[in-house]
């Protein structure tokens, strides 16, 4: 397995499958979250305006099944090769994950696209908090959990900040994702575009030719040899 050189710039995009070996359940598939419960209960735009406690109830038990598991070797892995880059280079984090463990690795430049458990924001301004740390925002607005819930739009300052990283990266990692279902797929067509070497790491081929290769098995095996940062 080539090595990811440390004066290359970087872009990872990680999905559901980088924290299963943390203890954490996908979303969908064999053992998926979505499998045992109602997305259209728990987690829609609808269900916050109609039931607004049911969904905080909700997240609040993912909340504290995140804060019980740990990063693990593929998060820890991310957070050292960010570190090792070279002056100039670039190591950018887009997470579909709410969990935070990229932060809790140590990971620093991370845009978290479907927001953070940890996270309250202002419904009218947009100020975020850490969680549960205030009831009403200083401007008066009602305060919600920093969540994209389904039939949401994703954070425009997120996409944004995660675009100007896929333009400029020279090499562009999927991990424990599908690659298949946008934006994964989008993001690796403009990192593609920009002449990135695109890399898919899962437990099943991808399917998406847009990928330059793809490398099977656990993340949390595969990311300390690919980055060269084991241990």
């Amino acid at each position: 397995m080539p090595t990811i050189a440390n004066d290359a710039s970087v872009v990872v995009l990680t999905g559901a499958g980088i924290s299963v070996a943390s203890g954490l359940a996908p979303f969908r598939g064999p053992g998926g979250l979505w499998n045992d419960h109602d997305i259209e209960k728990y987690v829609t735009a609808s269900a916050w305006r109609q039931t607004p406690e049911i969904v905080m109830e909700f997240l609040a038990s993912m909340r504290s099944t995140a804060r019980a598991s740990q990063p693990n070797e593929a998060h820890f892995a991310l957070a050292r090769a960010e570190r090792a880059r070279t002056q100039g280079a670039r190591f950018d984090v887009i997470t579909q994950n709410i969990d935070a463990l990229h932060s809790r690795a140590g990971s620093r430049n991370v845009h978290e696209i479907h927001g953070s458990l940890e996270i309250d924001r202002c419904e009218a301004c947009e100020q975020q908090y850490p969680v549960d740390s205030v009831k009403r925002c200083v401007c008066g607005g009602s305060i919600r959990p920093h969540i994209v819930l389904f039939g949401e739009m994703l954070p425009e300052d997120v996409l944004m900040a995660s675009q100007r990283a896929l333009r400029s990266c020279d090499t562009f990692v999927a991990v424990g994702t599908s690659g298949i279902v946008w934006p994964a797929a989008g993001f690796v067509l403009e990192a593609r575009a920009a002449g990135a070497h695109c890399i898919n790491v899962n437990l099943e081929p991808s399917g998406n030719p847009s990928f330059h290769e793809e490398l099977i098995g656990p993340a949390e095996q595969i990311l300390p040899r690919l980055f060269g940062v084991e241990v």
